[in-house]
Order: structure tokens, then sequence, then C-alpha cells
């Protein structure tokens, strides 16, 4: 194992760390990782009090694991007992092509594009492992899935700045990135924060089509188009679906805005470059679940599952309100999945033509869930009124 130091007030490290470092570093530059910048293994500053306070205003939404979890992902230590640094990394994925806003393309946030994220930089970090491990350290890596808190880490470590759209923005580089690390018994000399730079502007908070940026660095989840279409299982909110337009799979908007995400940075991998990005909405609503299966599973947008794609789709479709996403929306009508039925009838309602209506009234009294009912009555209600 690690040959273990006595910390010091910048823990300066021995020469065998010093040397692991410059190799790691080489290795993690081949690999199209930005990194490692270095943070003690221990609670970020105000982190912890931090997520307590969000918790506490049940801003995670349904994200119950957030919870349970609780203050104990501010700590490595909580994970890693033995650790003593964490070494933070950045992988940019490709953001040289905006979502398309034309209403009949489905918007897919440009992290979805390729291959899952987690796959391809759990390995990059997994390869530095073995560097470690071949050195006699120890080291564990980590991305979002792993119960820690990778942002306010990396803002410990200097690699980069939380931004008021709550992202890690890098010095130069924006937000477009994917962030992972290791935890180690390597006492590497520790980097510095770095300062914020967003100053006075507020650009990405105005931008947010739900007003989900609720203060500086503080996002209402339950209201933020990413955990929408992508977290939340359940109905989306009726006041909020007329604002998600033609989003399916997250939103880039407030990172689009960001004056620091100008300049196009390109992939850290090619598994990146995807193909998702205009895909007709109507050849989304014809998935099957073993065609969607084959066309996403090792891609981000698997995690939303079959009927949560086709949920959002029926809302996207609802927000073209085209007589020609009518028959798609007809179909959805009659899917077996409760939630996909729902969303169509909003869809329908949202068309409001005398055909739209016509369907909504014929499904009503054979639907057997009540919440499809519910919505169908209060479609026809809403159009009565009009």
């Amino acid at each position: 194992m690690g040959r273990l130091v006595a910390d010091t007030a910048r823990g300066d490290g021995s020469d065998q760390d010093l040397e692991l470092l410059d190799e790691i570093r080489r290795a993690a530059a081949n690999m199209g990782l930005v990194g490692p910048a270095v943070s003690l293994a221990e609670d970020p500053p105000g982190a912890a009090q931090a997520l307590d306070t969000w918790l506490a205003a049940g801003h995670h939404g349904e994200m119950s694991y957030m919870a349970r979890l609780g203050r104990h992902r501010a700590d490595p230590r909580t994970w890693a007992a033995w650790s003593r640094r964490v070494a933070l990394f950045a992988q940019g994925y490709d953001h040289g092509s905006p979502c398309p806003t034309t209403p009949s393309r489905a918007a897919i946030s440009r992290y979805a594009r390729g291959l899952d994220y987690h796959d391809i930089l759990k390995e990059n970090l997994s390869r530095l492992v073995l560097i470690f491990q071949k050195a006699g350290y120890r080291a564990l890596p980590f991305v979002d899935s792993s119960p820690l808190m990778e942002k306010a880490l990396a803002a410990a470590s200097g690699l980069g700045w939380i931004g008021k759209n709550g992202n890690l923005l890098l010095p130069g580089s924006g937000s477009f990135y994917f962030l992972g690390g290791l935890v180690t018994d390597a006492e590497w000399p520790l980097d510095s924060p770095v300062e914020e730079e967003c100053g006075t502007c507020s650009i990405c908070i105005t931008a947010c089509p739900t007003a989900a940026i609720i203060a500086p660095g503080i996002i209402d989840a339950r209201r933020c188009i990413s955990y929408l279409t992508i977290e939340l299982k359940g109905a989306i909110p009726r006041d909020l679906r007329p604002l998600m337009g033609n989003r399916v799979f997250g939103c880039d908007d407030c990172q689009d805005v960001c004056p620091f995400n100008a300049p196009p940075q390109p992939a850290g991998h090619t598994a990146y470059r995807g193909d998702q990005i205009h895909i007709d909405l109507l050849s989304l609503a014809a998935l099957d679940a073993e065609s969607f299966r084959q066309r996403f599973r090792h891609t981000p947008i698997w995690r939303a599952r079959w009927r949560g794609l086709l949920r959002n789709v029926m809302v996207a479709l609802g927000n073209w309100g085209s007589p020609a996403a009518r028959d798609a929306l007809a179909g959805g009508l009659e899917h077996a999945e409760p939630l996909v039925r729902e969303h169509a009838a909003w869809g329908l309602g949202r068309i409001g033509d005398l055909t739209s209506l016509a369907l909504l009234t014929r499904r009503l009294p054979v639907e057997p869930h009540g919440a499809v009912r519910d919505e169908i009555q209060r479609c026809l209600a809403e159009a009565a009124r009009a």
C-alpha cells in the first residue's frame, strides 16, 4: 500500500508521491482527461450544509437516493476511510452542434448523443487505478453514479468553479465536461480553488425555460427539464409540459447561453460523438420496446427507459401542435403504458382540433386507468371552455 507521511498544510508529498503524480498526469492527458486537480479527502467547505438545506427544501424531488445518503456524500472518507487525497478529472464532450429548434425534431442534450459516459469515463479512471496499484498505492474511481459530490470536490480541488447554473466551469473551457475522480492514499500536493468568474452575469438564470434556477447555483430539480425528462418516473406536471418544447431528453439551455461555452471544445473521447441529433419525433413515437433497446441500450438515453422516453415524446408532439402529430398521439392513446396514454391525451388536447377531441371522446368510456381518464376529461373541459 501507499507510503503514509504526515499531513502538512499543503501536503507537499514524498518523492514517490510526486513521481506517481507526474505519471498519472501524462496518462490522463493521453486519455483526453483534464487533470488531476487535487484536494484533501474531506468535506469540501460548506458542501454538507448546502446539501442539507437543499434536501430540506425538497429540491431533489423523487431522487430519494440523495436524501438517503445525505451529507455522507460530502466526505470521501465515509466511502473510503483510508483516503488522503481526491484527484478530480474532466473529459469534454462535443458541443459543436446545438439542439434543433424545429418543433418536429427531438431536442436531446449534447451529452447523450454518444455512448454512455459512465462506462467510458469509468474505464479511463480504472486504467489509472492500475498505475496506482503498480506503484503500491490504493485508489478507487468514481463518477456521478457514486456516492460523492463530484462538483463540490472539483471546485475544492481547483478544477473549476460552480457557476450560477449549478455546473462546474473550467477556466477558459466552459462546462461541457463529464466529471470523475479517484480517491487515493497518495499524499499529493494540494491545488488551490480558482476564483469564480461569473461576476454579475445571470444570463443562465433568465434563460432557463422553467425557472428552475431559483438562486445562483441553486437548482430546484422539480422544475428542471433534465430532471423531468430523465429522473422523474411519473407524470410530468401539467403546468411545466408546455415549457418543455421539443426537449425529450435533458436540456442544454443554461449552458448554451453561457459566455464561457462560446469557443467549441472537441470531445475528449470519440465515443461521445454520437448521432442522436435531428431525430424526427414521429420516428421516436414509433419505437417499440425492442427497437428502443437496440438503439439506446448503451447510451445515456437508456436511463429514461422506453416508457419514459415515449412520455416525453408525447409532450413534445403536443407542443409541436401540428395535425401531422395527431396519428402518433392517437397511437400513444392506445399504448399499453398508462403513463404514455396520459401524456398522449394531453398532446391531443394541445392540438385541440375536432379530430383530436373526437379521439379523446371515443377513448374516455373505455379507458381503464383513473389518471388517464382524468387527463382526458380535463382536456375536453378545457376545449369546451375555449
